[in-house]
């Protein structure tokens, strides 16, 4: 079980916790085991695997941010299941990759975006990698003007 971030009055982070019952042999339960995990250890990780043009997001199930880079912790706490990645989830029951100019996750830039969001199985998270049209595109367009350049002047 999941539930949402709060913010912690004391030093302002945001922690999400996880929760898991535990059964004896029987199948009848015994305990609890309650973990916090703070959404910043989440947004660390994706600022030390970032690439240029990548941003990195995780989700609960029902659509809240729990995560995200480039953005940081502004969107933490804001509901997403109308946005693309949900809807690429609920219509293909697993990841896709799909092109979309507005992905219903706040204001980009133009252009075209390249969306792969994923379930965790085992969890209750989604996590979404989100790819500009450069970061996919970018050497082919360099090359593809490159060949108009110099099918040009000859």
């Amino acid at each position: 079980m999941l539930f949402r971030s709060v913010q912690n009055k004391g030093n302002g982070t945001w922690t999400f916790y996880l929760a898991r019952k535990v059964t004896n042999r029987a199948g009848e339960m015994i305990g609890l085991v309650l973990v916090g995990l703070e959404c910043k250890y989440f947004i660390d990780y994706y600022r030390q695997i970032a690439v240029p043009g990548i941003s990195y997001s995780l989700f609960s199930r029902d659509g809240v941010n729990l995560a995200r880079w480039p953005e940081g912790d502004m969107n933490i706490g804001k509901n997403f299941a109308d946005s693309v990645p949900f809807a690429l989830l609920r219509d293909h029951k697993g990841a896709s990759v799909v092109q979309a100019k507005d992905v219903g996750m706040g204001t980009f830039a133009p252009g075209l975006r390249v969306l792969a969001p994923l379930d965790l199985d085992d969890y209750p998270l989604v996590v979404n990698a989100r790819l500009g049209e450069d970061v996919v595109l970018g050497e082919w367009l360099a090359n593809a003007r490159h060949k108009v350049t110099a099918d040009t002047v000859w």
